[in-house]
């Protein structure tokens, strides 16, 4: 989850000039999704070095993982954190939400697999985002680095 989480952030990243060169993020709106993606490379920091901490401890159970993925879910849905993603471009808005789901999710898919309790997606914008562009954002993000 931690790499998967990694390269989505990257991949983020290295796409926000060029939508902010074709207009779909404001100069403005770029910064501010910068701002919230440098937050989830910090929170994605944190959840190694949980993952670390977790694996130096005696305790043989899927909990102390669990724990660290739901520190990294509360995180991403941070209100305060959110209020400050201001995006007003509807296409903006919804890249912002292709990035938050896909992150989301793959934190949700390693509670699950631990048998943990998952956590709400963070909401970007009330207009779904189309299933072909959060499937594409997916497939590069599982070709990076490869």
């Amino acid at each position: 989850a931690h790499t998967i989480v990694g390269n989505a952030i990257t991949l983020a990243q290295d796409e926000l000039p060029g939508l902010t060169a074709a207009g779909i993020f404001s100069a403005q709106e770029s910064a501010v999704a910068t701002t919230f993606l440098n937050g989830a490379v910090a929170l994605n920091s944190q959840f190694q070095s949980c993952i670390t901490n977790a694996q130096q401890t005696t305790l043989k159970n899927a909990g102390k993982f669990v724990a660290c993925l739901n520190v990294f879910a509360a995180g991403l849905n941070n209100p305060t954190e959110l209020a400050q993603l201001k995006v007003v471009n509807p296409k903006a808005q919804a890249k912002v939400q292709i990035w938050t789901s896909f992150i989301a999710g793959a934190i949700n898919v390693a509670i699950t697999d631990l048998g943990g309790m998952t956590n709400p997606t963070p909401i970007i914008t009330t207009t779904a985002s189309p299933s072909a562009e959060l499937n594409d954002f997916r497939s590069q993000v599982m070709a990076y680095g490869r």
